[in-house]
């Protein structure tokens, strides 16, 4: 298994898009503006990868190289016997976060708009990263990410899986807690993978929440999905 760690990442960061999609109210345009800009000054981006293939799937049970094995009805049932799939960590580094606590001395809300560009370039540098997964795989991929939504379709604690496989605290400085926390906060972890129906975490999951992406559909129905890899 080979690990690939890529620091390049653009951000390519909007005004009007994070302030649409975080919902910022009650702080004037230039003000979010200029924190912003804080935040892209204070992200530093970094991915860890290893794309491995699918050796067996057992029930709910996923065995890929390495002799890993991840558990989750929603990968046995979007996933397929021989494909490739990329395991990914990605960070902002910890000065953004420390820097919202300290802006939270002096404000808030001012804070809380650093956390939500925090969280907004968090999935700027993942959709990079899922872009350049894409052409290597030849096809859209979805994002399988432990304990998004309710959880229950790929459980949070899939991610020591990821952590074992990848070791992100030694390449990327990203660790993960004994309550299976990401430190520092602002990182993801996850699988990308061709699928051959989308899958966003999102749709089974009726919870209110800013960041939806998708509308909930109802429950969670298992289809076999057929990529013929």
């Amino acid at each position: 298994m080979q690990l690939e760690i890529i620091e390049d990442i653009p951000l390519n960061a909007d005004l009007k898009e994070f302030i649409n999609l975080k919902k910022i109210r009650g702080v004037s345009e230039d003000e979010v503006k200029r924190i912003l800009e804080t935040g892209l000054a204070l992200a530093k981006p970094r991915a860890l990868l290893a794309t491995v293939n699918i050796e067996k799937i057992n029930g709910v049970q996923v065995y890929v190289e390495g002799g890993y094995v991840f558990e989750g009805k929603i990968l046995s049932s979007r996933l397929n016997v021989g494909q490739p799939i990329t395991v990914y960590v990605i960070t902002l580094g910890e000065e953004l976060e420390k820097a919202a606590s300290e802006l939270a001395k002096e404000s808030v809300v001012k804070a809380y708009v650093l956390e939500s560009v925090g969280d907004y370039l968090l999935f700027k540098a993942r959709e990079h990263v899922k872009g350049l997964v894409e052409k290597r795989l030849g096809g859209t991929v979805s994002s399988f990410a432990p304990g998004t939504g309710k959880g229950e379709l790929f459980d949070l604690r899939q991610q020591e899986v990821i952590f074992r496989m990848l070791e992100p605290w030694k390449h990327i400085g990203v660790s993960l807690t004994s309550s299976l926390l990401m430190v520092p906060r602002k990182s993801s972890s996850g699988i990308f993978a061709l699928s051959a129906e989308e899958y966003v975490a999102c749709m089974y999951c009726p919870r209110k929440c800013e960041s939806r992406r998708r509308p909930f559909v109802g429950n969670f129905r298992e289809v076999k999905c057929d990529l013929h890899v």
